[in-house]
C-alpha cells in the first residue's frame, strides 16, 4: 500500500497528487484540452513507475493538453463512478476516457489473491481490496471490539451487466455536462484470441494459488463475460471493445492484467484523442 491514502469512499488512492488522487500530466496552465482519464491498474502511473499508456498518449499529440490520470490499481466500474460523481465533474474536463472492464468480471469470478475476500467482492462491487485493508489493519492495530462494518446491499448482477450501466451512467452524465465520453473494454490475459505463453501460466498459477484447470475455467467465464458487454456494445458509439487488441503478440502479460512495457504504445495508438 505504499504510495497511497486511505478513501473512505473509495478505498485508496495515490498520495502526493496535486490534486488529490489524480496525477498531473502536462502543464498547469495547458487548458486548451482538459483530459480525464479513469481505469484500474493498466492506467496508473504507479503501474509502471511512471510509465503507462496515458503518459505515450501525452506525447502523441502535437498540441497543448493537460491530462488528470485518476486511475487507481484494483478499481471496478463502481468506484470509477463514484470517483467520477464526486471528483471529475467538477474539473469541467473536455473529454474523459476509461480503460476498464478486468476488475468487474475478476472479482466476481473469484480471481483475487486473497481467498477469503472472494465472495465479498463478487456482491459488494463498490469495495475495494483496499476497504478490507485498511479494515484489517484499522482493527487489529486499535483492539477494536466492534468489527461490523456496512458496505450496502448486496449486489448480484453479472460482472458484465454492471460494468455496462455504470459505463453507461458516467456517458449520461458526460452528456449532462457537456463533457466527451470514451469507454474502451480493458483486454486481460482471458480475453480476445490471445493465447497465453507459459511463463504467464505459471505466474497465474504462483500468484493466484490456481491449478491449470482453473486457469481454464477462468479462462472461459471471462469470454463468456466479456462476449456479453461486445454483443451489447456494436451499436453504442462511445464504447470501443479492445478486448482482443493483443491477439497476434506473444508474451505481452508480467499477469493477469498487468501489460508488459513494450507493449503499452499499443494500446495508445487505439486509444487516440
Amino acid at each position: 500500500m505504499d504510495g497511497y491514502i486511505f478513501d473512505y469512499r473509495l478505498g485508496y488512492i495515490r498520495d502526493d497528487c496535486k490534486y488529490e488522487g489524480f496525477d498531473l500530466i502536462g502543464a498547469e496552465d495547458a487548458l486548451e484540452c482538459r483530459i480525464v482519464t479513469l481505469g484500474g491498474y493498466t492506467t496508473p502511473q504507479q503501474a509502471r513507475d511512471g510509465r503507462s499508456w496515458v503518459n505515450a498518449l501525452h506525447k502523441q499529440k502535437d498540441r497543448k493538453h493537460q491530462i488528470l490520470n485518476g486511475c487507481t490499481d484494483g478499481y471496478s466500474s463502481a468506484q470509477i463512478l463514484t470517483l467520477f460523481i464526486r471528483d471529475v465533474i467538477l474539473f469541467s474536463p473536455k473529454l474523459v476516457l476509461c480503460l476498464s472492464g478486468f476488475y468487474n468480471t475478476a472479482y466476481k469470478l473469484g480471481l483475487v489473491q486473497n481467498k477469503s475476500d472472494t465472495a465479498f467482492l463478487s456482491t459488494h462491487p463498490f469495495a475495494t481490496p483496499g476497504h478490507l485493508h485498511f479494515y484489517r489493519e484499522i482493527t487489529s492495530r486499535f483492539g477494536l471490539g466492534n468489527d461490523e462494518v456496512y458496505y450496502g446491499t448486496e449486489n448480484h448482477l453479472p460482472a458484465w451487466e454492471l460494468w455496462l450501466r455504470q459505463m453507461m451512467e458516467i456517458k449520461c452524465l458526460c452528456d449532462e455536462f457537456d463533457i466527451e465520453f470514451k469507454s474502451f473494454l480493458q483486454p486481460c490475459v482471458f480475453s480476445g484470441k490471445y493465447r497465453r505463453s507459459e511463463r504467464e501460466n505459471s505466474f497465474l498459477r504462483e500468484c493466484y494459488a490456481i491449478t491449470d484447470y482453473e486457469i481454464e475455467k477462468f479462462h472461459a467465464e471471462f469470454q463468456r463475460e466479456y462476449a456479453e458487454i461486445i454483443a451489447r456494445t456494436n451499436d453504442i458509439d462511445c464504447i470501443t471493445d479492445l478486448s482482443g487488441v493483443f491477439d497476434d503478440h506473444e508474451t505481452v502479460y508480467t499477469d493477469a492484467y498487468h501489460v508488459r512495457d513494450e507493449f503499452l504504445p499499443v494500446l495508445t495508438e487505439v486509444i487516440s484523442l
